[in-house]
């Protein structure tokens, strides 16, 4: 933007204009489309001014985040699964419960602390009554290169029942079959909505910053952590691993019936696992019933569960078909006829 332009648009405050490392422009007191503009040009050149003077050191980004690794409590948080569906063992040739695996929101957020020279972007693009359009970017100041994404974010929840004087503004069938409200979001519920979305986008564009064989280093080390302080004390590690679960709603039985097993018979891995498994739970990127649903149904190729139809192997009938499977419902018997 010519200078002249600046000038002309900012007349309600000082303008200043320097030529150092790059142009800056610093507007005061104008609140207008252009002043707000060049504020943000202006913060994101100071802070390419300085990552240019301070220059981060990989070896103590490596240094530091690999000796967080070495932390339990870390270590329990710095990873999470998300079910895939189901997949054959070529070793084994069964079918298994298959999860992608990945950083959690809180791995990626302490990483980037440690990369330093780093700067987010988070605004809000576009609002009416039924969505929000948020965008998030993550920048590289000392590189000046970054990556950044829009979502949309619907202004709606699901509950089974809606409490009075919430706003109902339609219904769906969700995964299992059964009917749920779709009720309109309060302030606070879309701000927990905004917030968690946010985060998640702030870990996916952040992780594509960072140097990956690091990364591959620190999941290794993360694995190594949590199997050695789950072996240490089985039993406490069984009882921190239902606390957490019960914090998220999750009940013992509802574990014993997602695994399949009882409870004492779990093993060192299978405590390990659980533990990404409730972290993908409470970051939000997926629920319960996703989880629970992955289990049941079978893959293409897969052969039905003994006695289940093959058109629906391990999937629960849709709401309709149970209803209309009720005694009540189904049509009298024919008598037999006498034999002659």
């Amino acid at each position: 933007m010519p200078n002249d332009e600046v000038i002309q648009r900012a007349q309600s405050g000082p303008v200043t204009i320097r030529q150092d490392l790059v142009e800056e422009v610093t507007i005061g007191n104008d609140a207008t489309i252009a002043a707000g503009a060049a504020n943000a040009k202006a913060e994101i050149e100071a802070r390419i001014i300085a990552a240019r003077r301070w220059r981060r050191d990989v070896d103590v980004f490596r240094e530091g985040l690999l000796k967080d690794c070495r932390r339990p409590l870390f270590a329990e948080k710095a990873l999470y699964h998300k079910p895939v569906g189901r997949k054959k063992n070529p070793e084994t040739g069964e079918w298994e419960e298959a999860f992608a695996t990945n950083f959690s929101i809180r791995f990626i957020e302490d990483a980037l602390q440690h990369f330093t020279n780093w700067y987010v972007i988070s605004r809000v693009i576009a609002d009416d009554a039924r969505q929000t359009k948020i965008f998030v970017a993550v920048l590289d100041v000392e590189r000046n290169t970054g990556y950044g994404t829009e979502q949309v974010i619907e202004k709606v929840i699901e509950r089974k029942e809606a409490k009075k004087g919430r706003k109902v503004v339609g219904q769906r069938e969700n995964s299992y079959g059964d009917m749920v409200l779709l009720l309109e979001a309060t302030k606070d519920e879309m701000r927990n909505l905004i917030g968690a979305e946010r985060s998640k986008l702030i870990r996916d564009q952040g992780q594509r910053l960072l140097p990956s064989d690091v990364l591959e280093e620190a999941r290794m080390l993360i694995d190594r952590t949590v199997v050695d302080e789950t072996a240490k004390d089985p039993d406490a590690a069984k009882k921190k691993v239902l606390d957490r679960f019960a914090g998220l709603g999750i009940s013992a039985s509802m574990l014993k019936e997602y695994l399949g097993k009882p409870l004492e018979t779990l093993t060192t891995k299978d405590l390990a696992d659980l533990a990404p498994i409730h972290n993908g739970l409470k970051e939000g990127d997926f629920t319960w019933p996703d989880l629970m649903r992955m289990k049941e149904e079978p893959a293409e190729g897969e052969a039905p569960a003994p006695g289940a139809p093959p058109a629906t192997a391990g999937k629960r009938p849709p709401l309709r078909d149970r209803v209309m499977q009720q005694p009540s419902f189904l049509p009298p018997e024919k008598p037999e006829k006498p034999k002659e």
